[in-house]
């Protein structure tokens, strides 16, 4: 779990990052951390169902095609545990295109297509943890 540049202890929200793209976690983490946010990160399903009931996030950013666990299978295991069923979670994909990308939501899932735009991405991120926070 990397701590957030600038914020107040324990104010943070934390965004957990699954991703099995190397370049797109550093990417996403910088954007985060930067922001004030925890975070914490994986590079597979599996990982991230270990690392989400324990970490307890506010929100879950997760890629589709992954190894071992791909984001499908990995969100329907999250949707079983108790501690995580009700976190948002925005999928990262470049299986959908930019123009796509803001008709796929579905309750507190949402999809955005990659290449990530740092913007879209912290307003979606925002928008969500305000629903949640309400």
């Amino acid at each position: 779990m990397e701590k957030p540049e600038s914020s107040g202890e324990g104010l943070a929200k934390k965004v957990f990052i699954v991703d099995d793209d190397h370049i797109t976690l550093t990417i996403l983490e910088k954007i985060f951390l930067s922001d004030g946010y925890w975070v914490a990160k994986a590079t597979n399903g599996r990982d991230a169902l270990y690392i989400a009931d324990d970490f307890c996030p506010d929100i879950i950013i997760l890629d589709i095609m992954m190894p071992i666990m791909d984001g499908t299978e990995t969100i329907e295991w999250l949707e079983k545990n108790p501690r995580t069923k009700n976190i948002p979670v925005l999928f990262l994909t470049s299986l959908i295109s930019k123009k796509e990308e803001s008709g796929k939501f579905t309750m507190n899932r949402c999809f955005l297509a990659k290449p990530i735009d740092k913007t879209n991405l912290l307003d979606e991120v925002n928008r969500h943890l305000t629903k949640k926070d309400h």
